[in-house]
């Protein structure tokens, strides 16, 4: 996907929105109160580890999420639904592990004593994560918001140099949505804003091109501060901050 986005967001087809529903259904039966016995010897016989489940994290959408005590550290354990693609997600991994010597903010995927990075139980993939603590976001503070745009432009940046395969699901600003036919309220409304983004859409092949993130809600959680700036990302749960890509 191109890195940049639509400022206004046209609706989804309703076709659309009923397969996501779905899937969201599926997240759902995901939440259980606890970790199965099954998936604990399946996680310790894939990462050679031995582990104490803590309890189950909430924040994790999609996905059933979990926090442990393990020789490597709190850990989160995240279960995908069904439908979530081995191809995307482990692409997803690579990129992660790219970009983290990059930008050690980024909390990559641990890998498994087979290189792996992911494994499927019941159909359902599964990955392990550091667990990084933190605390809500003031959306308020004008300090945190500053933050957060930093952090992001920091992984811009990051995500453009990182190396990783070419991903055969990309989509570039061409083949995005158009924007509607409805103007804006006019606490949105930027006439300079408006202009540059015409120019950047007329010209496409200008552009540089990259993978981004996904949502980054500023209602969401703000790590706490580290030695290394703030300490990112997480991405499931809890006390986390979630990057999807």
């Amino acid at each position: 996907m191109c890195g940049m986005g639509w400022r206004r967001e046209a609706p989804a087809p309703e076709g659309i929105l009923a397969h996501m529903e779905a899937h969201y259904d599926d997240a759902a039966n995901l939440q259980t109160t606890g970790m199965a016995p099954a998936l604990q010897a399946a996680i310790t016989a894939q990462y050679a580890l031995s582990f104490q489940v803590i309890r189950q994290l909430s924040g994790g959408e999609e996905c059933a999420i979990w926090l442990v005590r393990s020789e490597q550290g709190l850990l989160v354990v995240r279960m995908s639904p069904r439908w979530r693609s081995l191809t995307r997600l482990g692409w997803a991994h690579a990129l992660m592990r790219a970009t983290q010597p990059l930008l050690p903010v980024v909390i990559a995927p641990l890998q498994a004593p087979t290189g792996s990075t992911l494994f499927v139980h019941q159909e359902h993939p599964v990955a392990l994560f550091p667990y990084v603590d933190g605390h809500h976001l003031d959306r308020e503070d004008a300090a945190q918001r500053g933050a957060a745009a930093r952090l992001l432009a920091h992984l811009h940046r990051a995500l453009l140099t990182a190396s990783v395969p070419y991903a055969p699901f990309v989509r570039h600003l061409r083949e995005a949505p158009g924007a509607p036919c409805s103007e804006d309220p006019a606490s949105l409304r930027d006439a300079d804003l408006d202009t540059w983004h015409a120019a950047l859409v007329r010209r496409p092949d200008a552009l540089t091109c990259g993978p981004i993130h996904g949502d980054y809600p500023l209602s969401g959680r703000r790590p706490r501060p580290s030695g290394q700036g703030m300490n990112a990302a997480s991405p499931a749960g809890e006390h986390a901050m979630c990057y999807t890509f």
